[in-house]
């Protein structure tokens, strides 16, 4: 019910959160897929998607659900971790999946990659 009607782009943030703050493993995980089902959408609006923590957006990485394209992809995660002072190399491969197509490519090939490749996917 709750990621029925109650997540949403704009309630992402504070159900996220109260799941970090009491350890609520399932909210955490619905906001997780929500992520990942919606990333398209959310990563276009910078107040919701600069708003994530980068465990927020690691979690919805992790999975390798997300079908957006590498190069918007690689574009958004670049101005996030700009505007939060931090790399994006923690936000790559292999420390997530990314998206389906790295997902896809790692889970067949099992081979260590450079942005190159991602770049190409």
């Amino acid at each position: 019910i709750i990621d029925k009607y109650y997540i949403c782009k704009n309630t992402l943030y504070p159900f996220w959160n109260l799941g970090y703050e009491y350890q609520l493993n399932d909210i955490k995980q619905l906001c997780s897929n929500y992520l990942a089902r919606e990333f398209g959408n959310i990563s276009c609006d910078q107040d919701v998607f600069f708003g994530l923590s980068k465990e927020m957006i690691k979690e919805g990485l992790s999975g390798g659900k997300i079908r957006v394209n590498t190069d918007h992809m690689i574009r958004v995660l670049l101005e996030w971790a700009h505007h939060h002072q931090t790399s994006i190399q923690e936000l790559l491969p292999p420390n997530t999946l990314f998206n389906e197509a790295n997902k896809n490519y790692v889970l067949h090939n099992r081979q260590p990659m450079n942005l190159q490749h991602l770049m190409r996917l």
